[in-house]
């Protein structure tokens, strides 16, 4: 965030060098201010790839930013669920780098229609992974499932005859 910041501070100055009235101060003000040309570029996408991982893994940086945060452990309250569903999520990961590298191989029939379930059906008929880490995977899907489940206002909408 700070890097970003940093470059967004540094681009909003080059908009105002390119815009000021009197070509040869501004050429003076980039020049005193950058001597070097700019030294930040748009943060890369590992960078944010590696902060990303150091929120959702259980880490001294995610117990610091959580430390005054009620995290209930009921799966039925918003946050409750988001941290059941991320805990499931991360013991789901191993079996599914397998599962993705059995998919590269060609262990399972192509079928673009098929979701996750239907992937990890076949994975446990090809093997790939045993009855236990089926289950595993049914556990995620359901936590996923329900944390991404939005409310539908149909109803409200089709009754309206101006919408």
């Amino acid at each position: 965030a700070v890097w970003d910041a940093i470059y967004q501070a540094q681009h909003a100055f080059d908009g105002v060098f390119a815009n000021y009235p009197v070509r040869w101060v501004a050429w003076l003000l980039r020049h005193m201010l950058f001597p070097w040309g700019y030294p930040y570029v748009v943060p890369s996408d590992e960078l944010g790839h590696e902060v990303a991982r150091l929120l959702i893994t259980p880490s001294a940086t995610r117990d610091r930013l959580t430390a005054c945060c009620h995290l209930p452990t009921n799966a039925e309250e918003p946050v409750g669920a988001l941290e059941w569903a991320l805990s499931a999520t991360l013991e789901a990961e191993p079996v599914e780098a397998r599962i993705r590298e059995a998919q590269k191989v060609g262990r399972f029939a192509n079928d673009p229609r098929a979701n996750v379930r239907d992937i990890a059906e076949a994975a446990l008929a090809a093997g790939v992974i045993t009855p236990t880490e089926h289950v595993l995977l049914q556990r995620r899907n359901l936590l996923r499932d329900h944390v991404i489940q939005v409310d539908d206002f149909e109803s409200l909408y089709s009754a309206s005859p101006h919408c």
